[in-house]
């Protein structure tokens, strides 16, 4: 019971103050008779997360509307919440609710909203006009919550487009077509493209658009609406080509010409790499069989010698070995020598050309490209022992 009792009189006390607050700040001065001007009464727009923003937003309609030749701005310093209470609206501001606030004001129009952020760092506004007779009127915009400040041009220009979607002036239309993903409208309206097309409602009277893709370079398009009529804009980001409005011009297509070049300097590299690993691996071959040979040479001579050619040089016979023997030993090891030399050197300048070739031929070149491999990139090394020869292929297939 106590609960009950004290619920009561908290009510009580916030219609008391809603009533005290009309009475002591004094009702709206009702709308002077300036010829043809219409009464209007903006009221604060409320938020639980955008409060500078929608602050801002009320200053910039009722700037907006004081500076045009059509309506008599009444001030108002109640908040919407403080309105409903005082007039016993309840939780819902439906028609009723609204026409007993625009008598209390003693206004013919009554503008009155709320925000909220939304993704992409954005702000969304959900504004109504209550006009007597006709009922209640709502738009929804969406624009960048940086726009902080009531006499920032790029808010004026987004007021504008909200009252005069409000207000029933015919907006006009523009139709974008192109590679972009998205466009800013006048610095603070954001769209996406949808499959490279949008289609925007734009205020009557010139606009700045950005547009913007990933990895393109953004343009900036100038665009004239009239009411009522709809402008086709055509674009293509990141290239020279001049777009023509109406006309839809086609992404360019990406040059083949460096590719080509790659895979021809690659396949050239792969070829005489190739030849150089064959040959490396012959000579390879040959520096085998005369080491074989070799060991069976040395074999007839003392073992108080140990070099052929010093022993065929000085002629000293002994132990079953002739000079002949002496000479064709010396000259196997001097051309075991050479051919091991030239297995070594051609075979390796073969291998690292083929690497290079591989890598022209079957990678983009880029920093990328040297940190993730790719397949089809292939690593050739030549391998020369006393007992055996050959090649090791490496590579991603």
């Amino acid at each position: 019971m106590n609960g009950t009792l004290s619920l009561m009189l908290r009510r009580l006390a916030f219609l008391l103050l809603a009533t005290f607050s009309l009475v002591s700040f004094g009702l709206p001065r009702p709308a002077r008779a300036d010829g043809a001007r219409l009464s209007i009464a903006v009221l604060s727009v409320e938020s639980d997360d955008a409060e500078d923003q929608a602050e801002a937003l009320t200053q910039a309609m009722r700037s907006k509307l004081r500076s045009g030749p059509s309506f008599q701005v009444v001030e108002v310093t109640q908040s919407l919440g403080m309105l409903m209470g005082a007039l016993r609206c309840g939780k819902t501001l439906d028609v009723a609710c609204q026409a007993k606030i625009a008598d209390q004001l003693k206004v013919e129009r009554l503008i009155w909203g709320k925000m909220a952020k939304s993704p992409n760092k954005e702000v969304t506004a959900d504004l109504h006009l209550f006009h007597k007779g006709k009922g209640d009127t709502g738009v929804r915009e969406s624009y960048s919550d940086n726009l902080k400040d009531g006499n920032d041009d790029a808010l004026r220009r987004v007021a504008q487009r909200i009252l005069d979607r409000l207000l029933a002036k015919d907006p006009g239309f523009v139709v974008i077509k192109g590679n972009a993903s998205e466009v800013v409208v006048d610095g603070a309206r954001r769209a996406p493209l949808d499959k490279g097309s949008a289609r925007l409602d734009l205020a009557p009277g010139a606009h700045t658009l950005e547009l913007s893709g990933k990895g393109l370079k953004a343009q900036k398009r100038e665009v004239t609406v009239a009411p009522g009529q709809e402008v086709a804009i055509s674009v293509t980001l990141g290239s020279d080509a001049v777009a023509t409005p109406g006309v839809v011009v086609p992404p360019n297509e990406p040059e083949q010409g460096g590719s080509s070049s790659r895979k021809i300097i690659g396949y050239s590299l792969m070829g005489v790499g190739a030849a150089g690993v064959i040959t490396g691996g012959v000579f390879g071959a040959m520096y085998l069989d005369k080491s074989g040979k070799q060991a069976d040479l040395n074999a007839g001579f003392p073992s108080n010698v140990g070099d052929a050619c010093e022993f065929a040089d000085n002629n000293v016979a002994g132990g079953g070995t002739s000079k002949a023997n002496a000479k064709e030993a010396c000259n196997n090891s001097r051309s075991g020598e050479k051919a091991g030399t030239i297995a070594w050197i051609v075979g390796g300048a073969g291998a690292a050309l083929l690497g290079a070739g591989a890598y022209f031929a079957f990678t983009g070149g880029d920093s990328q490209d040297k940190e993730k491999p790719r397949r089809g990139m292939v690593r050739v090394t030549p391998t020369v022992g006393r007992e055996s020869g050959g090649v090791l292929v490496f590579g991603q297939f």
